[in-house]
């Protein structure tokens, strides 16, 4: 299975692209393994899909650091808390996709593009015109204590 790791503007999330399906619908903002039954998605998902994501967000959320896991077909979308790094996480993440998604088979990691200055840039500025346009209410997801002082956006 090929892989591969994504950094996107806030540092807080990484997202790890893969080869295999994780999840034949996306479930966004899943906070443990108890919450997949309340997404309206659940009722379209087959018993053992419910079964295999439920193992999958187990050991994700046993992982010191991390807070929330989004789902889609070909992705994991992983927040981790403030005060951990990436560095602590990463290796444990790739762990669990080895085990669960790729079924222990080869991991193959396709390089990597980092985040850059400018990414973040662009992304800030996309943010405070988003929000000129919507009255200062409008909120990215995941976004909510987003300030101007900030630096990590």
């Amino acid at each position: 299975m090929k892989y591969k790791i994504e950094e996107v503007p806030n540092h807080d999330i990484q997202e790890f692209h893969v080869t295999e399906k994780v999840c034949s619908e996306t479930l966004h903002s899943l906070r443990s393994s108890e919450n997949i039954e309340s997404h309206d998605i659940f009722k379209r998902l087959s018993k053992g899909e419910i079964e295999d994501i439920g193992y999958l967000t187990d050991a994700l959320f046993a992982i010191d650091g991390i807070i929330e896991v989004g789902y889609h077909k070909y992705k994991l979308r992983i927040t981790k808390a403030d005060l951990f790094d990436w560095s602590e996480i990463e290796e444990q993440v790739l762990h669990v996709i080895k085990s669960i998604v790729a079924k222990g088979a080869e991991m193959v990691e396709i390089p990597r593009k980092a985040c850059t200055e400018a990414d973040r840039i662009r992304f800030r500025q996309e943010w405070e015109r988003a929000e000129r346009n919507y009255g200062g209410d409008f909120r990215f997801p995941n976004m909510d204590d987003f300030n101007d002082d900030d630096d990590k956006y």
